[in-house]
């Protein structure tokens, strides 16, 4: 994952957060074979901006597909590998016909027409020494913010940090399609992420979504401006109300545990917790379809706690 947000040359912020998600679902030996249609949803962009992003990267070499069959011959997911190390070691040769470069030409002549002016004369008094520390000037001018989670030349996020910020944009997206600006949101999370816990943030966006009256009846407000305010301070300790939507999780405890011990308490916050339990066929009711995606992904382990459904709850 760290690989993954490391600023490279010729990477478009597009071809890098595609190349972000695909290094999350991938394992020790950075191969995944993720689908398109769940880059779709993670990524917000079109099938065809999806395949559009995955050529480019492979084209620079930052990863290889192969296509892959299941036993009764129809096609099925390609197998991506991850090629970081190759790509930032210049391992890719120039093309066999590309000839040797021209020789660099020489400078151009130097020279002095007529004697030059005369020395501009020394002022009578030394200028002042530049202000440091707490009497430098403060400046208000913003660092651009790369898609990585880097500011300038500050450090980049954490990649838990990182996957805390998906999880959060894609929870929003679905109560605000169409209306996010990811940019400002990274920026506005950066800071918030500076001074909280980022999975208690994200809890905190979920109960918000979830109980907020002006959410049910107006949506809610954009992502950037709730955490520049600290809009969510008052949610991550509110006391939880009963509500038409199922709530926290409430049913089995080992569903959430083993949902925890998988993908870590960020993905159980954002994807299981505003789920609803059906006891009688035991199944995990979604609130999203992209929630519902995600906890297939967990079906041989919620097998293993008596989960035999996972579908998206209808609208009542």
């Amino acid at each position: 994952m760290t690989a993954a947000l490391t600023p490279r040359e010729g990477v478009t912020p597009t071809m890098n957060h595609i190349l972000l998600v695909l290094a999350n679902y991938a394992n020790e030996d950075m191969q995944c074979w993720v689908s398109v249609r769940r880059l779709r949803a993670v990524t917000n962009l079109s099938e065809r901006g999806v395949q559009v992003q995955i050529g480019a990267l492979e084209r620079v070499g930052l990863l290889k597909r192969e296509a892959r069959q299941r036993p009764g011959g129809s096609a099925t997911t390609n197998l991506i590998t991850l090629t970081f190390s190759a790509f930032d070691q210049g391992a890719n040769p120039p093309a066999p016909d590309a000839g040797a470069p021209a020789p660099r030409a020489p400078p151009p002549p130097h020279q002095v027409r007529g004697d030059p002016a005369p020395r501009a004369p020394l002022t009578s008094f030394d200028p002042l020494p530049e202000p440091l520390g707490a009497d430098a000037p403060k400046t208000c001018a913003r660092e651009p913010i790369s898609i990585d989670g880097s500011v300038g030349a500050a450090e980049p996020l954490a990649p838990d940090a990182v996957v805390a910020f998906e999880a959060l944009f894609v929870a929003w997206r679905d109560k605000r399609p169409g209306r996010l600006s990811r940019p400002k949101s990274l920026a506005a999370w950066r800071i918030a992420a500076a001074k909280v816990d980022p999975a208690r943030i994200v809890a905190a966006g979920v109960r918000y979504l979830a109980e907020d009256e002006q959410v049910r009846r107006l949506g809610p407000q954009d992502l950037h401006r709730w955490l520049e305010e600290d809009r969510w301070e008052p949610w991550l300790a509110a006391p939880r109300r009963p509500d038409r939507v199922g709530g926290l999780w409430r049913g089995p405890a080992e569903v959430r545990a083993a949902v925890v011990a998988a993908e870590g308490e960020t993905f159980a916050a954002a994807y299981l917790d505003r789920s609803s339990w059906d006891a009688d066929r035991a199944a995990i009711l979604t609130a999203t379809g992209v929630a519902a995606e995600r906890l297939k992904d967990l079906a041989r382990t919620l097998g293993k706690v008596g989960v035999n459904i996972i579908e998206k709850r209808e609208a009542a």
